[in-house]
């Protein structure tokens, strides 16, 4: 099925993404920042710079600047208060940032499809160990993986560091059957998935998703307009009925906690207010050290977190950056664009996106040009006409 060393290393990462949040010795990642998505993604990158069939690097728009932002990044870490905890965070920034330089050109193509139905098949097996987890604890009392208390509910998250970084990949589970399954409404995955997405507690992934999923139906209700206005009228009157169905889950799961916000917003303004002596460098990188030095958590928002951090400089980068890999994973098959914009629509929400590993996985399955090639009958060898940014 996998007949690359490149596609045989993208298999290893989507296995070992659950995983990614414990280091090789099976202790806290933080102990000893070493685990085997960092070996696999760094086999990975070696083995696409070392290929001497194909060109290593396309040097377009989408990798010089990412290269120009990985060199600004030495900035904000000088500055840090804590440079060691700097340099943690720097270490995913620097991994995903080489691995779009590598992938982002034309010759770069995996078998997509296959890859993506087994990282959907890894968050439902996911799923049945967050469900044996939390009904492991009500039974027995004892602790399994990463569970963590707060004053109105109990946050599952298997082995994530970050209950929230556990609903928004289990949400691209789910995503990706809506996109590659018939039926899927009817499909005991889809449950088993949705249903520990919910027992997470974290709201960022049902809410992400189902926003994703509402867009969606609006754009598939639109494109039937014309051929089946059935369909069309169907799909507008399920939209309301989600959004209700939301409302309900939220209440059910954060009962005394419906506020949506849960302090973002006040956590935005007070961060910005940092810009003001620092607007240029921001202040520089380190999620502990930031909790340190100003006394308040990290921006719940990539785009909030990333310009009290490093600046207006390197807030700008991102965006450009962001913006053009959405760009081409959207030439290459805008079918697949959904899960791309939830895992963006889910950064709103938390902090430091690309601490949760899975970001750069499916940077690497939607940035392949096999979708574009298969899409024109195409051999994944054959050059295409297509215009990568």
């Amino acid at each position: 099925m996998f007949k690359s060393k490149a596609e045989t290393l993208v298999v290893l990462l989507v296995f070992s993404v659950p995983l990614s949040f414990v280091n090789i010795l099976g202790m806290p990642y933080g102990s000893f920042p070493l685990s085997w998505f960092n070996i696999f993604i760094l086999l990975f990158i070696l083995s696409i710079l070392f290929n001497k069939k194909k060109k290593s690097i396309a040097l377009n728009g989408l990798s010089l600047i990412s290269i120009i932002y990985g060199l600004y990044l030495c900035i904000p870490i000088l500055i840090s208060f804590d440079k060691i905890d700097a340099m943690q965070q720097v270490l995913n920034l620097v991994m995903f940032i080489v691995t779009i330089v590598v992938v982002n050109r034309k010759n770069f193509s995996i078998n997509s499809k296959d890859i993506l139905q087994l990282y959907c098949n890894v968050t439902y097996y996911i799923s049945i160990a967050v469900i044996f987890q939390l009904v492991y604890f009500n039974f027995t009392g004892i602790i399994t993986g990463q569970i963590s208390f707060y004053a109105t509910r109990v946050a599952i998250g298997y082995l994530f560091s970050d209950v929230s970084f556990l609903s928004i990949y289990l949400a691209s589970g789910l995503v990706i059957m809506i996109l590659t399954t018939k039926r899927y409404y009817f499909h005991i995955n889809f449950f088993v998935i949705f249903l520990a997405c919910v027992m997470t507690s974290a709201r960022t992934g049902i809410v992400s998703f189902i926003i994703i999923y509402v867009l969606f139906l609006i754009v598939k209700s639109i494109n039937q307009l014309n051929r089946n206005p059935f369909k069309y009228f169907f799909f507008l009157l399920m939209t309301p009925t989600i959004l209700l169905f939301l409302l309900f889950i939220i209440k059910k799961t954060r009962p005394s906690d419906y506020n949506l916000s849960s302090g973002r917003i006040e956590s935005y303004l007070s961060s910005l207010q940092l810009l003001k002596e620092n607007w240029a460098f921001g202040v520089g990188l380190g999620v502990d050290s930031f909790f340190i030095n100003n006394g308040q958590v990290i921006p719940h928002n990539i785009f909030v977190q990333f310009l009290v951090q490093t600046g207006i400089l390197g807030f700008l980068l991102l965006v450009v950056i962001l913006t053009l890999i959405t760009i081409n994973i959207y030439r290459s098959n805008k079918k697949y664009i959904w899960i791309w914009l939830l895992i963006l629509l889910g950064a709103q929400f938390i902090p430091d996106i690309i601490h949760s590993r899975f970001i750069i996985v499916i940077a690497i399955i939607l940035l392949s040009n096999n979708f574009l090639f298969s899409y024109f009958g195409k051999n994944a060898d054959q050059d295409s006409n297509s215009t990568i940014v």
